[in-house]
């Protein structure tokens, strides 16, 4: 099992960075050969100027001005981060993708014996919020 640094769950500009792609980097690597995906060209993203201003960083820093061509969370779709670049998935390709996510869902479930009351509510809202 794959350990996560905390400091990682922490809410981000534009969403919230899940550890559900670290554990599943393989799935992630196997996926990208299987659909054929290729790694988008970075200088087709928005350019965002970002200010951050002194001791927000390990190092010191006087206020200054980034220009990036992504932050996390930032692209509006279904997407997969892999070694440094930024695969984009249609609708078809990310529906295949789902599919393959929901199974292995459905496996770790079958072979659960018990969940804690807290596991219950997690599910419950999870679930809550599929297209049934």
């Amino acid at each position: 099992m794959i350990s996560i640094d905390k400091r990682w769950m922490t809410p981000l500009i534009n969403g919230m960075w899940s550890p559900f792609w670290v554990r599943n980097l393989e799935l992630i690597r196997s996926n990208i050969k299987e659909l054929g995906l290729k790694p988008i060209n970075r200088e087709l993203l928005p350019v965002r100027e970002m200010s951050i201003p002194t001791g927000a960083m390990e190092r010191e820093l006087s206020e200054e001005i980034f220009r990036i061509r992504h932050w996390c969370g930032g692209i509006r779709g279904a997407h997969f981060h892999h070694a440094g670049e930024i695969y984009m998935l249609n609708d078809k390709q990310w529906a295949k993708f789902g599919v393959v996510v929901t199974d292995g869902f459905k496996a770790k479930l079958e072979r659960v014996n018990t969940v804690s009351f807290e596991q219950v509510i997690e599910l419950d809202d999870a679930f809550a919020g599929l297209p049934l």
